[in-house]
Order: structure tokens, then C-alpha cells, then sequence
């Protein structure tokens, strides 16, 4: 079941973005937002919404439209959070056809909680957070 949505993901993806044809999807450049984050002297003090908004404003040198981008978009609505890194990573693999890894995000990201809000990002539809067996598809 989880391939199926990692499918439907990554065939998004594809149809959103302008660099699919490159060979730099970026994916490295959030997992380096994640270990920043991961060796923040004030991490304990952040609270979720506060991690959210500084990985965002961390990658905020990708452009809006970028596989990478769009992806972490995508995963941050992943209920339960403890799934998101677990979707991300499938995205990841199934793009680069490798075993991408990041220990960062795989930590953090179930502690992060949405707050910041892509302002015209292809004008992207998502979805509020759901549990996937709650979900209507």
C-alpha cells in the first residue's frame, strides 16, 4: 500500500516540476537542513512549528517547483508523523534509483509540525493532514 502512494508521489512530482531532467534533484540539500537543525545549540527549545519554519527558511534557495522541495512538501502531511522520513526516502529512492539515507531527518521530521504554508507554489492543493486508513481516495 505504501508503494502505491509513494507512485502516486513521485508521478506528481514529475508532472509539477521543471527539473526533472536535470541530474541535481537536490535531495542532499534538505537532509543538510536537517543536520544544521539536528546540531542547533537550541534544538530542545524549538518548538515544532519552529523547527518547520526553519527548515523552510533554510531552503529557501530551492526554487518552488524543484523535485526535492516539493517532495519534502508532500511528506510533511504524512500522518502518522513517524511515516514521513519513510515517505520522503521512497520518493527519494524511486527518483535516484538508489538507497538515499539521511539520520537527520529521520529524527526530526516526526517532531516538526506544519506552520509554514507555500504562498503560490503551482497553486498545489494539499490535503490536510489525515491518517491513511481515514483517507478518502
Amino acid at each position: 500500500m505504501n508503494k502505491v502512494y509513494v507512485s502516486i508521489i513521485v508521478s506528481l512530482l514529475f508532472g509539477c516540476s521543471s527539473d526533472v531532467n536535470t541530474t541535481a534533484y537536490k535531495f542532499n540539500r534538505i537532509c543538510d537542513s536537517f543536520e544544521v537543525l539536528s546540531k542547533d545549540d537550541k534544538l530542545a527549545e524549538l518548538s515544532a512549528e519552529e523547527r518547520d519554519l526553519y527548515i523552510f527558511n533554510d531552503i529557501s534557495d530551492l526554487k518552488a517547483d524543484s523535485v526535492a522541495r516539493t517532495t519534502w512538501i508532500y511528506a510533511r502531511y504524512v500522518v502518522p508523523v513517524e511515516e514521513r522520513y519513510a515517505m520522503f526516502k521512497s520518493a527519494v529512492d524511486s527518483v535516484e534509483k538508489g538507497d538515499w539515507s539521511c539520520l537527520a531527518m529521520k529524527e526530526l521530521a516526526p517532531t516538526l509540525n506544519i506552520a509554514y504554508m507555500e504562498e503560490n507554489s503551482n497553486d498545489i492543493k494539499l490535503p490536510e493532514p489525515t491518517m491513511l486508513e481515514d483517507a478518502d481516495f
